[in-house]
């Protein structure tokens, strides 16, 4: 059940006041207000060359369209070969595309999306950067 549902319940009920419902409802408006601002939007990638602090490569994609490209993309699991997908195993990569659905791509990435701006990778070689962030 909701919060707002059982605030409105325990009005009914007259447990609480019409002021205090109200307050309440208030107060969980705002705490919504907070979480939607902490969700992350995008999902960006950074690579930087040398020392340089201007990025040489810099994407920006919302989260919604990685979602739909996700989906695409597994719409054609099927036509990987099967060399590629040897190959991938080889080195310790397990693709199992067919195991996993759409709303498991909407769980996944609304999940990163709650944890608000995230540093998922930073690589650095010495000379060269890439970052790719969720914010």
């Amino acid at each position: 059940m909701s919060e707002a549902k059982r605030i409105l319940e325990m009005l009914e009920d007259k447990k609480i006041t019409v002021e205090e419902a109200e307050r309440l409802l208030s107060a969980l408006g705002e705490s919504e207000k907070k979480e939607k601002a902490k969700k992350a939007h995008w999902f960006k990638v950074r690579v930087f060359e040398g020392n340089q602090q201007k990025p040489k490569v810099k994407i920006d994609l919302p989260l919604g369209l990685v979602k739909v490209l996700a989906k695409m993309g597994m719409k054609f699991s099927g036509k990987i070969p099967k060399s590629v997908t040897e190959k991938l195993q080889e080195k310790g990569i397990n693709i199992d595309l067919e195991n996993l659905d759409s709303l498991d791509i909407d769980e996944l990435i609304n999940e990163i999306a709650s944890y608000g701006p995230l540093h998922i990778v930073d690589i650095e070689d010495g000379e060269n950067k890439v970052e790719v962030i969720i914010e």
